[in-house]
C-alpha cells in the first residue's frame, strides 16, 4: 500500500507519521485490498472561525473510500476519521463477500479497449456484456503485454459503475 500524509498549516511530525502509517497498516490486514491511503492534516489558521481538520480517502480496486473529521485537536480529527474510515471499509468489505461467485468455468471474453496510461480497460464478454477491469486484476502476465482481441477469463463483480473484473486471467 502507498501512504501519502500531507500536513496544510502545519507540519505532520515524524512520530504521527508512523502513527498514520501503523493504523493504516493495521486497517489493511489481512485483506491487504488497500492499494493507496492518502492522509490530509488541517490545522485551523484561526482558532475562532474552526476546528482542526484531518481527510483520509483509501483507494481499492474499484472503489474509493473518503472520510473527514473535524475536531478540537489534530489528534481528535485522526482518532475520528481513522474510526470513521475503518467502518466504511468493513462495510465494504462485508458487501463483497455477500457476492457470490458462480461455480463452474470462469467467464471468457475478449479484451476491446485499453487504456495502459490510466491502467485500466474492459473486456467483452461471450454475452456481449461489457466488463471494466483495473491493471490490478491482471493474473499471468503484465499489463502492459496485453491486447486488443486477447482472450480471458475473468471473475465479475459489482463495481460502482456496473460490472468489473475482479481477476483478469489470459489465456
Amino acid at each position: 500500500m502507498q501512504v501519502e500524509i500531507e500536513g496544510r498549516h502545519t507540519e505532520v511530525q515524524p512520530a504521527l507519521q508512523d502513527w498514520i502509517t501503523t493504523r493504516l497498516d493495521e486497517l489493511n490486514m489481512p485483506h491487504d485490498d488497500i492499494l493507496h491511503a492518502r492522509v490530509v492534516v488541517d490545522k485551523a489558521t484561526h482558532h475562532m472561525q474552526g476546528a482542526d481538520a484531518a481527510h483520509i480517502v483509501l483507494a481499492l480496486a474499484g472503489k474509493t473510500l473518503n472520510a473527514s473529521k473535524t475536531a478540537e485537536t489534530i489528534d481528535d480529527a485522526l482518532h475520528a476519521v481513522l474510526e470513521a474510515v475503518a467502518r466504511a471499509l468493513q462495510d465494504y468489505r462485508t458487501q463483497r463477500r455477500r457476492i457470490v461467485k458462480e461455480p463452474g468455468p470462469r467467464p471468457k471474453g475478449r479484451i476491446v479497449r485499453l487504456f495502459p496510461d490510466r491502467g485500466y480497460g474492459f473486456i467483452e464478454t461471450d454475452a456481449r456484456r461489457d466488463v471494466y477491469f483495473h491493471a490490478h486484476a491482471v493474473h499471468g502476465l503484465a499489463f502492459e503485454q496485453l491486447a486488443v482481441g486477447m482472450v480471458v477469463e475473468l471473475d465479475i463483480e459489482a463495481g460502482n459503475a456496473g460490472p468489473q473484473a475482479s481477476r483478469v486471467i489470459p489465456r
